[in-house]
């Protein structure tokens, strides 16, 4: 099973009560699918940098899933065949990976000092130190 996210560009004529039932639509289509949805959100409507299928507007649509990546083929032609939507795109995500990079430049920061005006370091003493850390990060 893999994380992904699913961005939709929705037509804009599409109503509000329309649009909840298309979202609705798509998520059993995934969950029959064997999806785990995670999170869904319709952010509004936005203007875009270029016509897409000679729309100028489009309404924001994020659908947030767990499945199996064998799986993503079928999902992608079911996709595909509805005409409400203008465009999707379907990301893989990790989705601790922004934690753990902020924790190792924590960690990184916490290791190096400041130096100061006194201290003389010679290159052998820095060549040892840096072999210490890339140990250390592994």
């Amino acid at each position: 099973m893999r994380n992904y996210e699913l961005t939709l560009l929705l037509r804009t004529d599409v109503v509000e009560s329309e649009l909840q039932g298309l979202l609705g639509e798509i998520s059993s289509m995934l969950q029959d699918e064997g999806a785990l949805i995670t999170s869904q959100d319709s952010k509004g409507k936005r203007a875009l940098l270029a016509p897409v299928k000679k729309h100028a507007e489009a309404r924001l649509a994020v659908i947030k899933f767990t499945i199996d990546p064998q799986k993503i083929e079928v999902m992608d032609k079911k996709l595909r065949e509805k005409e409400s939507i203008l465009r999707f795109t379907l990301l893989s995500y990790a989705p601790g990976k922004a934690k753990e990079r902020t924790i190792l430049k924590t960690v990184v920061a916490a290791i190096v000092k400041e130096p100061t005006e006194l201290e003389k370091v010679e290159l052998e003493d820095i060549d040892k130190r840096l072999a210490e850390i890339f140990r250390e990060e592994v």
